[in-house]
């Protein structure tokens, strides 16, 4: 610490000394690679920051059972596009954002592209130049039970106008 800022490198063991961390900070943010593991050479978590301390590059996780769970590209702060996936390593959903130009929205707002898919498989939907609507499940739902959570999401201009909670009537109607 100096001046009450975080700064260097940090290092994470487990019970056995085994590296399983390391972050380095620069004046309180993060900078360069943060790295975890589930046990050495089992990752949990790879992401890049710049030297503003801004997310920035791959940024990949992993679940416990080592299948992929996030993988993103962002730039100077800002995802871009990235996959999310299901513990049994199928896709959830997939995006890619873009800025608009000052000129084009108030707010900056980025137009989304993407899909998303049931645990099964099943495409629920597509968002095409930030129109669209989708059903997201959530990835980490008691799937051995078949309980999910799933939220129906509507976009237009980008922007999401409405959002509703499935009951499990529909999602059972989505995984048949």
């Amino acid at each position: 610490m100096i001046s009450g800022k975080k700064e260097g490198a940090a290092l994470f063991w487990d019970t056995l000394g085994n590296v399983i961390g390391r972050e380095t900070y620069r004046k309180g943010k993060y900078i360069g690679v943060m790295e975890f593991y589930w046990e050495p050479g089992r990752p949990s978590l790879l992401k890049h920051y710049n030297a503003q301390g801004k997310e920035d590059g791959p940024w990949k996780e992993w679940w416990r059972n080592g299948n992929p769970k996030v993988d993103v590209q962002a730039k100077n702060g800002s995802i871009f596009s990235g996959t999310e996936y299901y513990p049994d390593g199928k896709p959830r959903l997939r995006f890619n954002t873009r800025p608009l130009a000052a000129s084009e929205s108030l707010f900056k707002r980025k137009t989304i592209d993407g899909e998303a898919w049931t645990p099964k498989g099943r495409s629920t939907g597509r968002i095409v130049d930030g129109n669209g609507e989708w059903t997201v499940f959530s990835a980490e739902s008691d799937s051995a039970k078949g309980q999910y959570d799933a939220f129906r999401e509507i976009f237009k201009d980008s922007l999401m106008i409405n959002v509703h909670k499935l009951d499990s009537s529909e999602i059972i109607q989505w995984l048949k």
